[in-house]
């Protein structure tokens, strides 16, 4: 946890599919990439340090495990 992040939501956008799986999303073929909402106040937590955060823990040139 980290202090002054009050939410993180994670979803999927774009793609060909309706409503594809997390399987077919996995599988790299609905073109869907998956995307973060961070809600964090400000005056606790800078968003440059979630930034460093992010990117300690992702990379962002995968976009799936095949």
């Amino acid at each position: 946890m980290i202090k002054g992040v009050e939410l993180v939501t994670s979803v999927y956008m774009d793609g060909e599919l309706r409503h594809p799986t997390h399987m077919e999303i996995s599988n790299g073929d609905t073109g869907r990439a998956e995307v973060v909402e961070i809600i964090f106040n400000k005056n606790e937590v800078l968003y440059t340090e979630l930034l460093l955060i992010f990117f300690k823990a992702h990379n962002p040139t995968i976009l799936t495990d095949r």
